[in-house]
């Protein structure tokens, strides 16, 4: 009898083990499946929130402009914005030369340790809007506080504008 209740034992262990196999195998294919799907999703969505942004940019007047002109970030965080640059004229060799300059405004911030990248020099074709991003990082090691950027573009045909763009690290 000994030898039956331990054969029966074995039998329920390997059925209780592949039955768990079987669920385990099928969540991880519908977790997988889940995830994939829900990436596709996302960078669609990041796809259309930018085509929105830029197309709302595309609405201004202003040949330099930037998306928004105040930015509330964190320590360690990332953030692109998008610069507008355009070429009204007919003008066939039309580019933008950008520079910018940083100071705090309040607190104890080093905000020249904050990255802030963008594309220098752009050649732009004529009747033709140019959206680069500037892509904003903030170290992790930031003290809380204001900093203040200001962007001053200048065009081949002399024109220069200013724009000022506020960053505040919380």
């Amino acid at each position: 009898m000994k030898k039956k209740a331990s054969i029966h034992l074995s039998i329920e262990t390997v059925v209780l083990i592949i039955v768990a196999s079987v669920f385990l195998i099928l969540a991880v294919i519908f977790t997988g499946y889940i995830f994939h799907n829900a990436n596709i999703d996302l960078k669609d969505i990041f796809n259309s929130l930018t085509k929105n942004k830029i197309e709302q940019l595309k609405m201004s007047e202003n040949n330099f402009d930037l998306e928004t002109y105040d930015l509330e970030l964190k320590p360690g965080e990332r953030k692109d914005i998008i610069m507008l640059l355009r070429n009204k004229g007919n003008y066939e060799n039309y580019s933008w030369s950008i520079n910018h300059t940083v100071s705090a405004i309040s607190g104890e911030v080093e905000c020249n340790n904050i990255s802030f990248d963008y594309k220098s020099d752009m050649h732009i074709l004529s009747g033709q809007d140019s959206t680069p991003p500037i892509i904003l990082k903030v170290p992790d090691d930031i003290q809380k506080g204001t900093c203040f950027f200001e962007l001053t573009a200048k065009d081949s045909m002399g024109y220069v504008k200013t724009l000022s763009l506020t960053v505040n690290i919380i």
